[in-house]
């Protein structure tokens, strides 16, 4: 997938380089990230808004004025928007779960659906078996507080009780 700045995504096969498919977005891309089966895309455009895109949807009937063969492949943007996003990772064993930073709460969504908020302020590092894992969140204001201020010590322990490095 190659991003660019005008808002369009060519999705590429390889490892010929194939041209697949273009998708069109409306906004200005900032952040993109596939899904762990690279069927769904994220998008966090310049305003911090947050979009899903489904990019194996097919055309229905309903689609078929738009003079495109039904059955094709266009995607479609999901019904997921969220403003004020400042960090999104998809889980790695899960092509429907995204978490989501929204100002300081922690959003997942199972397609379509949010879960309830959970207070956070961590960047996101690790998002597996539905859970964002203890360790695999890094506070980076802790670290800024220790950059500027000598008497304050930061010691961060990351542990992983699963025995799994990656």
């Amino acid at each position: 997938m190659v991003g660019r700045k005008g808002g369009t995504f060519q999705r590429y096969t390889l490892p010929h380089l194939s041209p697949e498919n273009i998708y069109t977005v409306r906004s200005e891309p900032h952040r993109i990230q596939l899904n762990c089966t690279s069927t769904k895309l994220s998008m966090i455009d310049a305003s911090g808004a947050l979009s899903l895109y489904d990019l194996e949807a097919r055309v229905t009937e309903e689609d078929r004025e738009a003079k495109v063969a039904a059955g094709a492949t266009v995607g479609r943007r999901m019904a997921v928007e969220k403003r004020d996003v400042w960090d999104m990772l998809w889980a790695s064993d899960n092509e429907d779960m995204v978490c989501v930073m929204e100002k300081t709460k922690m959003v997942v969504f199972r397609g379509e659906v949010a879960e309830d908020p959970v207070v956070s302020l961590g960047y996101l590092a690790k998002f597996k078996d539905l859970e964002v894992r203890p360790g695999t969140v890094c506070y980076f204001f802790l670290l800024v507080m220790a950059m500027f201020h000598a008497s304050v010590t930061v010691t961060l322990t990351v542990s992983d009780p699963g025995g799994d490095s990656g």
